[in-house]
């Protein structure tokens, strides 16, 4: 399974016997194209077991997750800048268990998966995060990345701090928000737990 390892691609040219689990649409054609190996995509699955719908608050909370060398200084230009709009900016650097991610989404009403240029290509990449918001209920705006390519439809693509900004002012608009949410949360069944296991059942 190439969900955190990727260190294992050289020993794995040493043995195209073994056979892999790539977890994103990328991820799969870059092994495919670098490896003999036989290659089957399995997607990660969503930490929504209960599939728990979340309503949208009053006043929009937007939210980030996730920690790197970037997120402190980060998340608190987001805040800073979506303040001017008053909607609210949440975010969370760290956390240890299902529950504690469950809790972060049930706050928020849309999450920001902000990427810098050097994972715009980066081929094991993953859309997790956004399926994870997604299903909650919960759009996501992020850059376009190559990692994302199968859930391309199911997030506001964003450029800059502006668009940023200007796109989560739409989602003022509650009917605007319903029809993202609705589409998300429906998109996001087909990675809850109980299908990701049956493609587990089905390998050979």
């Amino acid at each position: 399974d190439m969900l955190d390892d990727i260190s294992m691609i050289p020993k794995l040219k040493e043995r195209p016997g073994i056979k892999v689990i790539a977890m994103s649409q990328a991820q799969y054609e870059y092994l495919k194209e670098n490896l003999k190996n036989e290659i089957f995509l399995i997607h990660h699955h969503h930490i929504n077991f209960e599939r728990f719908r979340r309503t949208r608050n009053d006043n929009l909370v937007g939210g980030a997750i996730g920690h790197s060398k970037y997120a402190h200084d980060l998340y608190g230009e987001i805040k800073d800048s979506l303040s001017g709009s008053g909607i609210d900016f949440v975010s969370i650097l760290s956390y240890q268990t299902r529950q504690d991610m469950i809790d972060f989404f049930k706050k928020i009403d849309f999450l920001v998966a902000w990427n810098v240029d050097e994972y715009k290509d980066y081929p094991h990449s993953h859309p997790t995060k956004l399926i994870n918001a997604a299903s909650f209920g919960i759009p996501s705006l992020s850059q376009s990345i190559v990692g994302y390519k199968e859930f391309n439809e199911f997030y506001i693509p964003i450029k800059n701090m502006d668009s940023l900004v200007e796109e989560a002012n739409k989602l003022k608009d509650i009917n605007y928000y319903n029809q993202w949410s609705d589409r998300v949360f429906n998109e996001a069944e087909k990675y809850h737990i109980s299908n990701i296991a049956e493609l587990y059942k089905q390998l050979k």
